[in-house]
């Protein structure tokens, strides 16, 4: 068994979600990106290690090719680990025009598909985070310049709160 047998299943259902691009809250028809055209963005969106774990870009683009209509036009998927060990995820969307980021209503809906459980606001520094829990992790969300950010840390790790506020430092908030 490899030491990470469930990070490219998980990639694929964490990209899914944001790759469709209807939403209930959709006023208007989306010309959104086609999944052939979705960009992977670079290995160095985020640092080389976060809050004492290696970071390591994990290959999303199988995963970006189902997409027929997305309001994502770039999306990186990156593990974290401790040793070999996978300890979270952090996965970057990058936003294309279609997306409504300005209405709190869309934003809402983006979060909920993308929660485990029911989002709950808290606040890290000047940051409000939408966070919720599932059966083994806790998943924190936050917008950043046009982008979503989407933190998977698995219960059993005991740094949840660090990694949190340096991922917040590498990935600010606007």
């Amino acid at each position: 068994m490899t030491p990470r047998p469930w990070a490219p299943a998980l990639a694929g259902v964490a990209v899914a979600s944001l790759l469709l691009g209807s939403t209930g809250c959709g006023k208007k028809e989306l010309t959104g990106t086609a999944g052939k055209d979705i960009k992977i963005l670079p290995a160095n969106t985020l640092p080389r290690e976060l809050a004492g774990l290696t970071v390591k870009q994990e290959n999303v683009a199988k995963a970006t090719k189902q997409a027929k209509h997305s309001y994502v036009d770039a999306v990186g998927f990156y593990t974290l680990r401790q040793d070999k060990r996978v300890q979270g995820t952090v996965q970057v969307s990058r936003f294309n025009d279609s997306a409504r980021l300005e209405d709190a209503d869309f934003k809402t809906e983006l979060v909920q598909r993308t929660s485990p459980g029911t989002p709950v606001a808290i606040n890290v520094g000047n940051t409000t985070v939408q966070q919720s829990t599932g059966t083994k992790s806790t998943v924190s969300i936050w917008f950043s310049k046009g982008r979503m950010i989407v933190l998977t840390v698995l219960l059993a790790y005991t740094g949840s709160r660090g990694l949190l506020e340096q991922a917040l430092v590498e990935l600010p908030a606007t």
